[in-house]
């Protein structure tokens, strides 16, 4: 998955709610091509979680060493 993240092709993300989605939204992402990806451990609020990902999607771009 982050080979994929790390292209400079557009991608789309469903970053969720902080309380998680429900087993059926996932279903619906999973039939969609929608691969899961976690940012950590941590639960983060969606503000922080959009900056974490785009963050983190520089970072695989920028230094291929990190895939």
């Amino acid at each position: 998955v982050s080979s994929q993240i790390a292209t400079s092709q557009p991608i789309m993300a469903a970053i969720g709610p902080e309380g998680g989605w429900l087993e059926e939204e996932m279903s619906l992402f999973q039939a969609r091509g929608f691969e899961r990806i976690r940012l950590g451990s941590t639960v983060h609020r969606v503000e922080n979680a959009v900056t974490a990902f785009l963050a983190q999607r520089e970072l695989l771009k920028e230094n291929p060493k990190l895939r």
